[in-house]
């Protein structure tokens, strides 16, 4: 399988100083926790920076359910790496799957019972082979409780899943990250619950960033997001909510996700134009977005999945020449940076 170059391209024109204040802005205001670093050395926190494992890593995966899949946060971290390492940017692999999770589990009539949700091992071994990461970014959580109330064995079933992907990087030599799950948005899910959905994902994200003191490198989303989520309050974020239907984020909500994963990776810089970004710019270049998606279908496709109704993709050889066509095009739009 053709490897994916990593091409010497020079600073994006998207990541512009308004853009980049609004990140700075937006990561203030979602949550205090934000102003933390991740090169941390707490005997709660892992020994290595997050940041170190980015920078050092040439192919990054990202794993996760619907939200990963759709991946305008996937497009927008690549966007911002491809600033950060103008010399040698890191191929970005989205290989999300919708309705996955990591505990196996499934509810009964799911997907209106045409089929029960997918699980990440079935796959994992293929999806390793196929993309052969340095690093893995995983989000998983809001599926794995399969919006019932907490319970010891569903517990128990998420807790194992993330330890047998931790394992199976750990195994391979592949550096990983985990993500808390994102926010859930009670109010505006569609479908009836039977008890306090967002205190399970509550109880996820505690016990993830409490296997910190394992080793486990993890970024807190769910907290700076649920923050985010409560706050709504500003003309902007009324008028487009980050999670519209409760569990799936607009652009506004995916660029809430990219601006917490970005920061905590250690790498935010401040901005004289932040205290002036008074409206949220677009989650990624849409050109970024594109081609995520065409790699995404291509990898996703060649991995095989249990999965129906995802797109076919491109033999990767041809999806590789239509992504990198598409990043010849954003580096012909470059401008010279000045002085």
């Amino acid at each position: 399988m053709t490897r994916l170059p990593s091409r010497q391209i020079r600073r994006s024109v998207w990541i512009t100083p308004a853009i980049a204040g609004w990140l700075i802005a937006l990561a203030t205001a979602v949550s205090p926790c934000l102003a933390q670093t991740s090169t941390v050395t707490k005997d709660d926190q892992p020994t290595t920076s997050m940041w170190q494992m980015v920078r050092d890593a040439d192919r990054i995966v990202f794993l996760g359910d619907s939200i990963t899949f759709d991946g305008r946060y996937v497009a927008a971290i690549q966007q911002w790496l491809r600033n950060q390492r103008p010399d040698a940017p890191p191929v970005v692999i989205n290989m999300g799957l919708p309705s996955e999770t990591v505990s196996g589990l499934s509810e009964d009539g799911h997907a209106g019972g045409r089929f029960p949700r997918p699980d990440l091992h079935s796959r994992l071994d293929d999806v390793l082979r196929v993309s052969r990461p340095d690093l893995i970014i995983a989000c998983y959580g809001i599926n794995c409780g399969i919006y019932q109330p907490l319970s010891d064995e569903r517990f128990a079933a998420f807790r194992s899943g993330i330890q047998r992907l931790h394992d199976a990087a750990v195994q391979r030599d592949i550096a990983i990250i985990h993500v808390t799950p994102p926010s859930f948005d009670a109010t505006r899910f569609r479908q009836q619950i039977d008890g306090d959905y967002p205190a399970v994902m509550r109880a996820y994200a505690d016990w993830l960033l409490s296997m910190r003191s394992s080793g486990y490198a993890v970024i807190d989303l769910h907290g700076p997001m649920t923050d985010a989520l409560h706050n709504q309050t500003s003309a902007a974020l009324s008028a487009e909510p980050l999670q519209p239907d409760g569990v799936h984020p607009s652009d506004r909500g995916h660029a809430v996700m990219a601006t917490i994963i970005i920061n905590e990776l250690g790498q935010s810089r401040s901005s004289k134009d932040a205290a002036n970004a008074s409206e949220f710019e677009p989650v990624a270049a849409p050109e970024y977005v594109k081609a995520m998606r065409i790699l995404r279908d291509a990898f996703v496709t060649a991995a095989g999945h249990q999965r129906p109704g995802i797109p076919q993709g491109l033999p990767i050889d041809e999806a590789v020449r239509a992504a990198d066509r598409i990043f010849d095009q954003i580096e012909s739009k470059q401008q010279p940076t000045r002085p």
